[in-house]
């Protein structure tokens, strides 16, 4: 916590900045337009969703991984380049060239998932939590296309999923968490 001194310096370095309410009526014009791309953004990630989940889910019914994993890696590519983020990928030359590999990242936010469907140059298959089976459309697709969903009570059959998908050339994602 921090004493009555220390918020005051705050809040004097914030008014400074042009930080929340007391930035200068030049950069509302920008806030504004920046608020509205956001909202607009938001929407058509919906929109790519609403289209895109739904045949993502008729290639999974239909034992089609592959078509799955292409329209996954669409729907990212919309997203990000929709919200405008420029994706850095460290060390993406290192596994260009390997048939198959294990990938463990940090999960920051829904963007990493986005990001690292985007940027692989391989058919990627997650390891997950098996509750993200009750999503709509998203746990179906990840139940049935290949994707590891690991029971935390039971893992040992879930590595071996994931290491039977390893050896059928696809790349595991794994979120350290």
């Amino acid at each position: 916590s921090l004493d009555l001194f220390s918020q005051a310096a705050i809040a004097q370095e914030a008014m400074e900045q042009g930080a929340g309410l007391f930035q200068p009526k030049a950069n509302r014009p920008m806030r504004a337009f920046k608020f509205v791309w956001g909202v607009a953004a938001t929407l058509l990630a919906v929109l790519y969703t609403a289209v895109l989940a739904p045949i993502a889910a008729l290639g999974a019914a239909v034992g089609r991984p592959g078509a799955v994993a292409v329209l996954g890696r669409l729907w990212s590519r919309l997203i990000i380049r929709t919200a405008g983020i420029k994706v850095e990928f460290d060390g993406l030359e290192q596994i260009e060239e390997l048939p198959s590999f294990v990938l463990v990242s940090n999960h920051q936010s829904m963007f990493d998932v986005l990001a690292i469907l985007a940027s692989i140059p391989a058919e990627a298959r997650f390891v997950a939590k098996q509750e993200l089976r009750k999503i709509p459309f998203i746990g179906f697709i990840l139940s049935h296309s290949g994707h590891v969903l690991i029971d935390r009570t039971r893992g040992g059959p879930s590595i071996r999923r994931a290491l039977q998908s390893v050896r059928h050339g696809y790349a595991i994602i794994v979120f350290a968490e």
